[in-house]
């Protein structure tokens, strides 16, 4: 029996589906207005300032860095639906967790450039505490910090150009691949759901 292999963006498909499943109608279309509905029913706590105060130090941070590819950026109104923001006391470092309302907290948009050792990490530490049980990093090197700190690769997608940021250098990285990593390393099905 083979065993299908999904690209990055089929698997990305079946996240959404899996986001708006409680949402769809008799006729396979999504409701949006029960989905809007839904939205303004998850756990948001980032006012605008804290919003802003993010978006302008992971710009400054992200500003001529190598890995800036690498990471999400979201906008300032994107920052203010996320669950939480953590940062650094300087500000030069900060993480996102974002509830995508499907028992995903996604830890998102991690920068460091903090001159104190590590700080990425404790700050990660602090997104598990916060709930977060989810990320998605571009291997080798992100995946193997991740996994120090409990979270475990359970889908891996050979990279795919149609979704890489539009300046990825790829003399310097290569094409890796894509992991889709939790808490633990509990399916992505089971997230949010008890005993998960």
């Amino acid at each position: 029996m083979s065993r299908k292999i999904y690209t990055m963006s089929e698997r990305i498909q079946d996240y959404r589906y899996a986001a708006f499943k409680d949402h769809i109608n008799p006729d396979g279309s999504i409701n949006w207005d029960d989905v809007e509905e839904d939205k303004n029913t998850k756990t948001s706590s980032v006012d605008a300032q804290t919003a802003s105060d993010y978006h302008q130090a992971f710009n400054s941070a992200m500003t001529n860095s190598p890995y800036s590819s690498f990471v999400s950026s979201h906008s300032p109104e994107e920052i203010a639906n996320m669950h939480s923001v953590i940062m650094s006391p300087d500000k030069k470092a900060g993480v996102l967790i974002h509830d995508h309302g499907d028992g995903r907290m996604e830890a998102t948009g991690l920068f460091n450039s903090s001159p104190t050792p590590g700080m990425g990490s404790q700050l990660m530490n602090q997104a598990v505490a916060g709930g977060a049980n989810y990320a998605e990093a571009y291997g080798p090197k992100l995946p193997q910090i991740y996994d120090k700190l409990g979270f475990k690769t359970v889908e891996k997608y050979p990279f795919d150009k149609s979704l890489a940021a539009p300046d990825w250098d790829y003399e310097k990285f290569g094409t890796p691949d894509y992991h889709i990593m939790t808490q633990g390393g509990v399916p992505v099905s089971s997230l949010g759901k008890p005993n998960a």
